[in-house]
């Protein structure tokens, strides 16, 4: 009779892939950057070429890195939650992500304002600061310095798994919410859009502001991307 404990025995490229998922979380490699060659792989884990082929493969199925013939192999998203997300939210409709948003964001933003530290506060003004000269320079950086601001929330809300789903949603903004979407800010929703109230309220500790000011943030934003849904179907 086999032994069963062999029979579930993991690969070696299994166990390569699982060490390289640890290193991309902990950010040895960040999202967007080129990850070592193959041969350079092989040397860091003192495993063969082999190897490294089959486990980058099954992280390239997963959605965890992009490989890009001719050029190398990219970080495509930081956890596997991020990448079944991505593949999710790609094809979702711009009103079913605002729902989730608005179910989510509001309690995110209450708990930041009751169990922020310091330097998260410190380091919240500064991303609110970067955030505030894309948008005054009229850059093409905005949305990822306001999703950046809204990540930090996410990560002072000190709740790992919603932290996670938090920020895989907010890091993925679709086609309509990044088109115009700079012309959308030139109303009086402005300075609700410029999260200065929203800011002062998380580093004051006041959670029922946070909240408040996150719920109608949620709803002027929720009606500015459907009518801009709206208008470019055909």
């Amino acid at each position: 009779m086999s032994n069963p404990k062999k029979m579930f025995r993991k690969t070696l490229s299994t166990q390569l892939a699982e060490m390289l998922e640890t290193a991309i979380q902990e950010e040895e490699w960040k999202v967007g950057e080129k990850m070592p060659s193959e041969p350079e792989l092989a040397e860091m884990y003192g495993v063969s070429r082999n190897t490294v082929r089959e486990a980058v493969h099954y992280l390239a199925i997963s959605g965890l890195i992009e490989v890009r013939q001719g050029d190398g192999t990219y970080v495509r998203n930081k956890t596997a939650l991020d990448a079944t997300l991505a593949k999710r939210l790609e094809k979702e409709e711009v009103k079913h992500i605002m729902e989730v948003r608005q179910l989510i964001e509001p309690a995110v933003s209450a708990m930041a304002a009751e169990r922020k530290t310091p330097d998260e506060s410190r380091r919240l003004a500064e991303l609110h600061d970067l955030m505030l000269k894309s948008f005054q320079e009229k850059r093409q950086d905005y949305l990822e310095r306001d999703a950046a601001f809204h990540v930090q929330i996410g990560i002072m809300s000190h709740n790992p798994l919603l932290c996670d789903l938090y920020k895989a949603i907010i890091s993925r903004y679709p086609e309509v919410f990044k088109k115009g979407f700079l012309s959308f800010m030139e109303n009086d929703d402005l300075e609700i859009y410029l999260h200065r109230d929203l800011l002062d309220a998380i580093i004051e500790g006041d959670a029922a502001a946070a909240r408040e000011l996150t719920v109608r943030m949620l709803e002027h934003e929720a009606k500015d991307f459907l009518e801009a849904e709206a208008i470019r179907r055909p």
